[in-house]
């Protein structure tokens, strides 16, 4: 594929709004927010067929030869632009966007992780500077299988502000995975599982499987689900503490919680201080561990089974009650053997999680407790003594919760309310413009009556729709406040007094500052003349990332960024002149065109006209908060018979390889227009030559040959053809 430069500068124009609030309307909506916004002028449109409609593609596929194809995966943020450009005359395709690019050895360290964590990958390498992403590339690319995926999980899914901060320790997410590894082995009732390998299997992935006791006193194996084994067991991070190595003598800081951090040996990580480790007089949870047979017998604490064994054990190693240290880290409560419900959820947390068994925290603010739960085929309430009794605390303890919500890893706040009350209700709350567009990003922060008081009891970050919904307690009046980029309401607005069971209520607040738009023309997709080249491009949303500030953080300006429902965009075909437009936030030109895109698969198709560059684009530009997810294709192809035909050669050189990554062989294929001198060369990522495959003159026609990579590392590499004065090169990765 032939690199190639537009000519000109095109200058991208950016106006910075100041908002002013307007408020907050406490009434139900006429109508619920649409699901996808669109403007008014063309809420009707659907785009009109190619020339070449779909089912026809689909007849002639045969007919033609794939020649190239590039792939996305990738979260578009706010305003940007991602998408695919064909240059007509050198026939060839290149990505553009105008996100910001990663570096190479951050590049490399995203094709030796999972391909599912790609896009996540991306992401956090584009929010750290050269010297960050080439310090967590390298630990990435200097991890071994099996615990590649664990430790990128981890970069992936932590924050840009720890990553950059002086917390972090190389060896730890490492040392982190391995330990995962470590403990399978001395555990009956676990097992940790490998799904394919790296190189052979880009899509590989770890779980584990578990045994339980379940009603009928059989014994059952359960799987984990992949998603769930990461978040909730792998990440190194359990509620808001530092993910760090704690030297347990040290006081803790009530402040900043950051003091007690030390490097080794002073410092230890609490999965394995707290599984290979006891003080005098204290039980050793491992030993614990290794007499369970079972995870849970779905009924009891049991010390036979793990959840009653961790729950025996944190009884014996942790007293309730406080006294002026209150701290976070796992390493440093277990030390001290003191602590109140905050302790306790941490600990049993960090014991769950070191037992292999997923686990997160529960917080109520309103009735200042917290608790757990562990996932068995669903989420348990888990709070020693009690078991899977969640409604508990207002039918035993007398507490009458407002919001219920659960805290994950990555800093997310899940409502949870109508788990543990009686009776729930939703209050949901959207933000919009004066044009009544939806304002994603939103901090909505959710108020309760406590007593004379309005105490602060959850808060959400509004979505592609500008919604947020508060699940609550019953019988409880209710405020809210919001702060958004285009305006702040700043103080306490009332929802509902007193709100009852079953309710479902909306609400909207309103901001004078105006969100992005877009404007363009619709047109015919120009016409082809000749059956030549036709460009395929499908892709799909699968999810919205709501990004936001982390609630409970001990590190300042912790961003999490966290998957939701089908995304939604704009996509865009045009030539040079109008992409220079679109770019220059002008009036364009587009065909092909869908506006609010839901996240369903997209395909279309187009004719390459013979002159020209051309542009697919996917378009993010209606939001100013949220990324959304993108995966997708794009396929070139020539039409078999200008293929085939020796009278009529293509005019393009083709190159490809296969399979991509590979480990330890790929067949590298490429097509001659004509009869010419030849040159085939690997190259690294810093350009240095490392073979020359090819050195000859040869005919026209269709090549290929086998590069063996035994002597060579995992990484990316480079493999370029040289024709005549042409030259064309391509990446491939080499995974072992």
């Amino acid at each position: 594929m032939k690199k190639f430069y537009l000519l000109g500068v095109i200058v991208i124009v950016f106006v910075s709004l100041t908002a002013s609030e307007r408020g907050l309307t406490c009434a139900e909506l006429s109508d619920p927010a649409p699901a996808v916004y669109r403007r008014e002028q063309i809420k009707d449109y659907y785009p009109p067929k190619t020339e070449i409609h779909l089912a026809e593609i689909q007849e002639i596929r045969d007919e033609w030869i794939q020649i190239d194809e590039l792939k996305l995966n990738l979260l578009l943020h706010p305003g940007k632009y991602v998408g695919y450009a064909y240059n007509a005359a050198m026939e060839s395709l290149e990505i553009v966007t105008d996100q910001i690019q990663i570096i190479n050895l951050a590049q490399e360290a995203v094709a030796y992780a999972p391909s599912w964590l790609g896009a996540d990958l991306k992401n956090i390498f584009s929010q750290l500077n050269t010297n960050y992403q080439e310090i967590w590339a390298e630990i990435i690319l200097n991890t071994d299988h099996p615990y590649i995926d664990e430790v990128a999980y981890s970069i992936a899914h932590s924050s840009a502000a720890y990553l950059i901060s002086e917390f972090y320790h190389q060896d730890l997410f490492l040392q982190n995975a391995s330990l995962i590894y470590e403990i399978d082995q001395d555990l009956d009732y676990v097992e940790v599982v490998d799904y394919g390998t790296p190189g052979s299997d880009s899509d590989f992935y770890t779980t584990t499987r578990y045994l339980k006791l379940n009603e009928n006193d059989e014994i059952v194996e359960i799987e984990v689900p992949r998603d769930i084994y990461y978040m909730y067991l792998v990440h190194p991070k359990n509620t808001d503490e530092i993910p760090a190595y704690i030297d347990p003598d040290i006081i803790e800081s009530n402040i900043n919680h950051q003091n007690n951090i030390a490097d080794p040996p002073d410092g230890v990580f609490w999965r394995d201080f707290l599984y290979n480790h006891n003080d005098e007089g204290y039980p050793l949870l491992k030993d614990y561990l290794m007499a369970c047979e079972v995870a849970w017998d779905s009924e009891s604490l049991s010390p036979s089974n793990a959840i009653g064994a961790i729950s025996t054990w944190l009884a014996e190693s942790l007293v309730f009650t406080s006294d002026a240290e209150r701290p976070h880290q796992p390493v440093r409560i277990y030390r001290k053997h003191i602590g109140r419900c905050g302790e306790h959820a941490d600990m049993r947390s960090a014991a769950a999680r070191t037992a292999l068994i997923p686990c997160t925290s529960i917080l109520t603010i309103s009735t200042d407790h917290t608790w757990n739960e562990f996932w068995d085929e669903e989420w348990i309430h888990w709070d020693s003594p009690e078991i899977n009794n969640p409604l508990v605390y207002e039918n035993g303890w007398g507490k009458v919760h407002a919001s219920v919500f659960e805290i994950k890893s990555n800093g997310y706040l899940t409502p949870v309310s109508a788990k543990y009350s009686e009776g729930s209700a939703n209050l949901v709350v959207y933000v919009f413009d004066p044009n009544n567009n939806p304002v994603d990003g939103a901090r909505i922060l959710l108020g309760v009556q406590d007593g004379s008081d309005i105490l602060g009891d959850n808060v959400g970050f509004t979505d592609n729709d500008g919604k947020y919904d508060f699940e609550v307690g019953e019988n409880r009046t209710y405020y809210a406040k919001m702060t958004s980029p285009l305006g702040d309401v700043n103080d306490y607005q009332l929802l509902v007094e007193n709100v009852q069971d079953g309710d479902s209520l909306n609400f909207s607040f309103s901001v004078l500052n105006y969100m992005p738009t877009i404007d363009f023309n619709e047109i015919s997709t120009p016409l082809d003349s000749e059956d030549d080249y036709l460009m395929a491009v499908s892709f799909e949303i699968p999810e919205q990332i709501i990004h936001g500030n982390i609630v409970f953080d001990d590190i300042d300006n912790s961003e999490f960024f966290n998957g939701k429902e089908e995304g939604s965009l704009n996509y865009f075909m045009f030539d040079l002149i109008n992409f220079s437009s679109y770019v220059a936030g002008y009036l364009f030109d587009s065909f092909n065109t869908g506006y609010g895109t839901n996240g369903e698969e997209v395909d279309f198709f187009m004719p390459i006209p013979e002159f020209g560059y051309w542009y697919a684009l996917m378009d993010n530009s209606l939001r100013i908060a949220n990324p959304q997810k993108i995966s997708g294709d794009i396929f070139l192809y020539e039409y078999e018979e200008s293929y085939n035909n020796s009278d009529i050669l293509p005019k393009v050189i083709t190159l490809t390889n296969y399979p991509n990554p590979f480990n330890p062989t790929t067949t590298i294929g490429y097509y001659l227009p004509q009869d010419s001198w030849v040159e085939l060369n690997i190259y690294n990522l810093k350009g240095e030559l490392l073979s020359c495959l090819i050195h000859e003159f040869q005919t026209s026609g269709k090549h290929n040959l086998t590069w063996e990579a035994t002597s060579y590392d995992s990484g990316i590499y480079f493999y370029e053809i040289k024709f005549g004065d042409k030259t064309l090169r391509k990446k491939m990765c080499l995974l072992k």
